[in-house]
């Protein structure tokens, strides 16, 4: 009866761990930022579920066929942080998604991201 329930456990932990995790973009802001020539900082948050969001990577893919990849650095239980700095009324576009050390992949999301004096939180006005 114990190698039965063992067994069992051992099946479903394997399950669970062979199907990764999920990402979901959840939003996209925009924040002043102390930098003069991008002033802007975006922030896209994605929802993360089945790992942590500390053990994941960040691939951004940007026009130019500019490829980067680094450890997620911001994050909270649920939620993993990608950051870049922008200008006011200048669209950033890149695909990205996230990966796990074993190279398992989330869905890809293309973003085009836009800051304008109506999206960006404490905006200075001229």
């Amino acid at each position: 009866m114990k190698i039965c329930v063992i067994l069992l456990l051992l099946l479903s932990s394997g399950v669970a761990a062979a199907q990764g995790f999920e990402a979901r973009l959840a939003n996209i802001r925009y924040y002043n930022s102390d930098s003069l020539a991008f002033p802007i900082k975006v922030s896209v948050c994605f929802e993360v579920a089945g790992t942590q969001p500390r053990n994941l990577s960040f691939v951004a893919k940007y026009d130019g066929n500019i490829t980067y990849k680094a450890p997620v650095k911001e994050y909270d239980s649920c939620h993993a942080y990608y950051t870049f700095h922008s200008q006011l009324n200048k669209t950033t576009t890149l695909i990205l998604f996230l990966e796990d050390k074993k190279g398992m992949r989330s869905a890809t999301y293309t973003v085009n991201a836009l800051p304008t004096i109506h999206n960006v939180d404490n905006i200075t006005q001229p």
